[in-house]
């Protein structure tokens, strides 16, 4: 695939995306004041990001038409209210290199009320659900009802994943690799790679075929693993500059990641107690950091985290070269994109 044409597909997809958020906010103007974040806040917050999910629906359906660009649309739209209040659970200041939208809230009050940050956030969260079935519905194709069924059972996964990962964040006892890969399955891996692949597919026009179906979701959902792990990867081994949120922030939030349960598997006794003290501690000393960095160079976390990745990916291709060759490529450019990117 050529970045040239991955460009021309995700400007088409902004572009459609803006015109509708720009029409939302001018046909509530008369609702009161509030209309006016959908361009100030919403807009530069939703066109910041990869555009990953809806790029993936419009390479499956393999057109640019007002179908898949509204499903796109949808998905980012769904994507930036999950961002929004996943933002408010793990209180991140920071997202692409913004204000997260609830900090941007609180600070528009006197001595930065996020109580009113918070509630104003999750309010925009809120709308922005509904704006994603508002596209939803304005889809006319033969296979509407079954895309749309799909789309409501991933979304209600991802829920349910999402309190899972809240739980474990809270719960002292670490859990195992097996739980922690599942957290990555139904939080992230099925609704970034294998939604949008299915939600094209029922665009295609080509003749269903359920094997064909179930081999997407599949692969789709190892990547979709490699993916999240890559993320975790760059949430220690990072840069700020490149990642837009704060490297070790999963480490000053204790989320219970493959590289940390790695990493206990590893440690002696003393350095456990280390590991338990640091993991959750906001604000880490350099002396916290550079101790942390020794433990992890010394047990060859980042090889070991990345062996894991591989085996997803070998999975994935595994799979994957069964399929379309349609199919084969999309696949292959998301782990090319995945191995590559840095943010």
């Amino acid at each position: 695939m050529q970045e040239k044409d991955i460009k021309n597909k995700i400007n088409k997809l902004q572009v459609f995306l803006k015109k509708f958020l720009i029409s939302t906010k001018v046909k509530n103007k008369n609702i009161n004041i509030w209309h006016k974040d959908i361009e100030t806040k919403i807009l530069p917050f939703a066109v910041s990001g990869k555009s990953m999910r809806g790029l993936l629906v419009i390479l499956s359906s393999g057109k640019e038409d007002s179908n898949s660009l509204k499903l796109a649309s949808a998905l980012e739209l769904l994507h930036t209210a999950f961002l929004i209040h996943d933002d408010i659970m793990d209180q991140d200041e920071k997202r692409r290199g913004l204000d997260s939208i609830y900090n941007q809230y609180a600070k528009e009050i006197p001595k930065k009320d996020l109580h009113y940050g918070i509630s104003q956030a999750i309010s925009m969260g809120d709308i922005l659900f509904f704006l994603t079935f508002t596209l939803l519905n304005k889809i006319e194709h033969k296979n509407k009802e079954k895309l749309v069924s799909f789309f409501v059972n991933e979304v209600v996964r991802v829920g349910f994943g999402q309190m899972q990962d809240v739980f474990i964040g809270s719960y002292a006892k670490n859990p195992d690799l097996d739980t922690i890969i599942d957290i990555h399955r139904y939080k992230t891996a099925r609704y970034s790679i294998s939604l949008p692949l299915v939600l094209g597919y029922y665009l295609n026009d080509k003749d269903f075929d359920q094997k064909i179906l179930n081999q997407i979701i599949l692969a789709g959902e190892y990547l979709g693993i490699a993916f999240q792990m890559k993320d975790d990867d760059l949430g220690i081994w990072g840069q700020t500059e490149s990642t837009g949120k704060g490297v070790l922030k999963d480490v000053n939030k204790n989320k219970k990641t493959a590289i940390k349960f790695l990493l206990l598997k590893e440690v002696n006794k003393k350095e456990k107690v280390f590991i338990d003290n640091i993991f959750g501690k906001e604000n880490l000393s350099k002396n916290d950091i550079y101790n942390l960095f020794q433990l992890l160079e010394k047990y060859n976390i980042q090889k070991k985290h990345n062996e894991i990745i591989s085996e997803y990916n070998k999975k994935a291709a595994q799979i994957t070269k069964k399929l379309p060759k349609h199919y084969q490529e999309i696949l292959f450019f998301i782990q090319n994109f995945n191995d590559k990117r840095v943010k």
